[in-house]
């Protein structure tokens, strides 16, 4: 460990990593300094998410996590967020263009409800996630220790958000930006909209 030990800002970003490489990045996690991690296009599935999320586990200093254009489904995210749940300082995660759903949303729902409360950006566009997995993120934007300041949807299969996912956009007191753009919502979906923008300043697009 002692090669990654002052390592702050890794970026393996369109790298094909064989399990080998990922044992080292899981290394590095543990080494405890690491601040930033970009693992984006790198051919991620979930059985080597997992790796990574192993490393999570232990890790502490992590703030930015960008895993983002891989081909993670829900079962991935699940071990993403099961590791990232008790983790004091992330405050970025980008998991934008991987096919997880519906299924995927409800993991980081979870993980806003019930995990960490250092999270402030979270990304998912272009994840089929459609109004059930939108409906489940909005839902948990004013609970607990949820303190999301930026969310991204866009690019997904959102067309209609009720008034119910709407209640939490108005009373959030850190949500400053929801990006829906890209999705084919309804009137009622641009209801929701303005509903949030004029109540609580929230940059909706």
């Amino acid at each position: 460990c002692a090669r990654f030990a002052t390592l702050e800002h890794l970026s393996v970003h369109k790298c094909s990593i064989p399990s080998v490489g990922l044992h080292g990045i899981a290394v590095a996690l543990g080494a405890g300094r690491l601040k930033t991690l970009n693992l984006s296009a790198c051919g991620l599935e979930d059985a080597r998410a997992k790796q990574v999320s192993a490393g999570l586990m232990g890790n502490t200093s992590l703030r930015v996590l960008l895993i983002a254009a891989n081909h993670l489904t829900h079962t991935g995210l699940l071990s993403l967020t099961l590791a990232l749940k008790a983790h004091p300082c992330i405050a970025t995660l980008d998991v934008s263009f991987n096919p997880f759903g519906d299924g995927g949303a409800t993991h980081i729902a979870g993980l806003l409800a019930g995990g960490t409360g250092s999270l402030r950006e979270v990304r998912a566009d272009g994840c089929e996630i459609s109004n059930k997995g939108a409906e489940s993120l909005l839902s948990v934007i004013n609970h607990g220790p949820c303190l999301v300041e930026r969310l991204a949807l866009s690019q997904n299969s959102i067309t209609h958000l009720g008034l119910a996912s709407c209640l939490p956009l108005m009373a959030s007191p850190s949500l400053r930006v929801l990006d829906l753009s890209h999705n084919a919502l309804r009137h009622a979906g641009a209801s929701c909209r303005a509903r949030g923008a004029f109540r609580i300043g929230c940059r909706v697009y």
